[in-house]
């Protein structure tokens, strides 16, 4: 008989562990104890289900996968006492501080300038993307006198 093991070192849904065992499948686990790496495995499972909405091939899968996300958003805020509630709460004072993305709004560029921008506006937006380079990365500087 041909065996094959896979290495998996995931955090999985309950039924999935469920449905393994219950087709014969030899499963090795551990139960996590410890609330950081619960957290850590939490962040690679988020990771895990971005890409596969990143990868949907059809409306269906994406309702799929996105509702995938929210379980998995779900699962993560009640694995650190965070309610549903508090998120929403959250998500909202955002919303009305900063608004949502029915306008679609992509931005390709910013430039902002010490002489024109607002000084703690002008500090406060460049510390930020110089401390993410490989995700804000500079492409011109210009001086001015």
């Amino acid at each position: 008989m041909l065996e094959k093991t896979f290495k998996f070192d995931k955090i999985i849904r309950d039924k999935s562990y469920d449905d393994m065992v219950k087709n014969g499948a030899k499963v090795s686990i551990y139960k996590i104890k410890n609330q950081a790496h619960l957290a850590e495995c939490f962040k690679k499972k988020l990771l895990e289900e971005i890409d596969e909405v990143i990868e949907a091939d059809s409306k269906d899968n994406l309702v799929e996968e996105l509702a995938d996300c929210f379980e998995v958003l779900r699962g993560f805020a009640s694995a650190l006492n965070i309610s549903c509630n508090d998120i929403e709460t959250v998500r909202k004072q955002k919303y009305q501080k900063k608004g949502g993305f029915e306008k679609a709004i992509m931005v390709e560029s910013v430039t902002v300038s010490a002489n024109y921008t607002p000084l703690d506006f002008y500090k406060y937006f460049t510390s930020y993307c110089e401390n993410k380079p490989e995700k804000y990365p500079q492409i011109a500087k210009t001086t001015t006198e």
